[in-house]
């Protein structure tokens, strides 16, 4: 992998930590919260370009209905359960008292 410590480039990366249940349903709903809400808004707004706005939105929450199907799965957890992200899937832990 090309790394140069003075230019600073986005890069995906999977560690060994977990998440909260709580953390993983922000990050999940997060993407609807800061563009689908607002292109939906913006395109009431701006009028003229409500195709356009309409169109990567609606393209945005197919993408992200995925987002909806994990928010369904994680708050059916224990409420002490940690999340464990991988490349591929997700794990739902919990502690065996």
């Amino acid at each position: 992998m090309l790394q140069n410590q003075n230019l600073l480039l986005p890069s995906l990366a999977y560690t060994n930590q977990f998440m909260s249940k709580r953390i993983s349903i922000a990050v999940a709903l997060a993407p609807t919260l800061f563009v689908s809400i607002p292109g939906i808004i913006a395109s009431y707004l701006f009028t003229s370009y409500d195709v356009y706005l309409l169109l990567f939105t609606s393209v945005h929450i197919g993408f992200s209905y995925i987002d909806f199907l994990f928010v369904a799965l994680i708050s059916k957890a224990p409420k002490k359960a940690v999340i464990e992200n991988s490349a591929h899937n997700f794990d739902i832990l919990t502690e065996i008292e």
